[in-house]
């Protein structure tokens, strides 16, 4: 069975994205869920994943006073490129417009077009969450059909 990485501080959407993993065969014992960008460095260099779904905006450090970072992902993205880890990466965001000290996206098409020139490596897309539709599912189905 192939390992997926779930990169998402959000118990609701978790349930959400496993659930569609679960439609397609990930057994929920070969999903490795992450909350924060250390943890999720850590899973990195411990096991081989074929897929990271991944949240853009999410907590630093698990610690109880951990910052949230609006484009925290990218951070990950990093890391992955200086490790030489190609694993296809999948962004599921409930944004639609991130800010930090040194990055501003409008918008999640400018998103897309950062990570493609940044990571083409591992970008394998962008998709817009919206917890109250399932549109966005069958994105991340069609995604997960095709790097699972």
């Amino acid at each position: 069975m192939k390992w997926v990485l779930l990169a998402e501080d959000s118990d609701e959407k978790a349930l959400h994205i496993i659930e569609v993993l679960s439609d397609n065969g990930v057994s929920i014992d070969f999903v490795r869920r992450s909350k924060d960008i250390r943890s999720a460095h850590m899973l990195l260099e411990k096991y081989d994943f074929a897929l990271v779904i991944l949240d853009m905006t999410f907590q630093v450090s698990g610690r109880a006073h951990a910052s949230t970072e609006a484009l925290a992902g990218l951070r990950i993205l990093q890391h992955m490129a200086a490790a030489w880890n190609k694993t296809p990466v999948v962004i599921t965001t409930q944004h639609e417009q991130f800010s930090d000290d040194n990055v501003m996206v409008q918008s999640l098409d400018e998103l897309r077009n950062l990570c493609l020139q940044a990571f083409p490596e591992n970008f394998c897309g962008a998709i817009h969450v919206r917890l109250g539709e399932d549109k966005w599912k069958s994105e991340l189905d069609r995604l997960v059909k095709e790097y699972i």
